[in-house]
């Protein structure tokens, strides 16, 4: 795996993936108009990877930015079918690092832990999880579309849909 490095404003910004796919998406990110503001800047870069369907991971100062799109169709993919059978990588490392969870040796026993399902998965990891209002705007947009953590409790009442983000909150 390759990384490209940049700095903007300020911040560190990296890329990891193939050369290939680093050198292509290197010039997308250059011209994102980031602030300096971590809050802004994360939603910024979130809602590029998803417009661009950019392939690379990439960090702001150190942390992975998620794609908003593809994590929630992943969620709601795995909720759907009600198993943990299917769960991607991506969403693998999203439980593990964006919601807090445990580690686990790897993708098989986190599968495992939760007997493979998905229900377990969400009374267990995520109703109640104290992680779930995070310092990154991104995470926390992806929580409240998902109604994970404090937004579990009114997932029947809500539904919210990226255009509608309040985008004022990131200041």
């Amino acid at each position: 795996m390759n990384k490209t490095e940049l700095n903007i404003n300020g911040k560190r910004i990296a890329l990891y993936g193939s050369k290939k796919i680093i050198e292509s998406e290197k010039s997308i990110i250059e011209n994102l108009e980031l602030t300096g503001n971590e809050n802004i800047d994360r939603i910024l870069i979130q809602r590029c990877i998803d417009e661009n369907k950019l392939k690379s991971d990439i960090l702001y100062d150190g942390n992975t930015v998620y794609p908003f799109e593809k994590i929630v169709k992943a969620y709601r993919k795995l909720q759907k079918s009600g198993s943990l059978d299917n769960l991607s990588n991506d969403m693998y490392h999203f439980f593990i690092y964006a919601c807090g969870d445990i580690a686990h040796y790897d993708l098989g026993g986190f599968k495992a832990y939760y007997n493979y399902s998905f229900q377990q998965l969400e009374n267990t990891l995520l109703k109640d999880n104290w992680m779930m209002n995070t310092r990154f705007s991104d995470v926390n947009h992806i929580f409240k579309e998902l109604q994970i953590g404090k937004y579990f409790n009114e997932r029947d009442y809500t539904n919210h849909k990226q255009d509608d983000y309040d985008y004022d909150m990131c200041e």
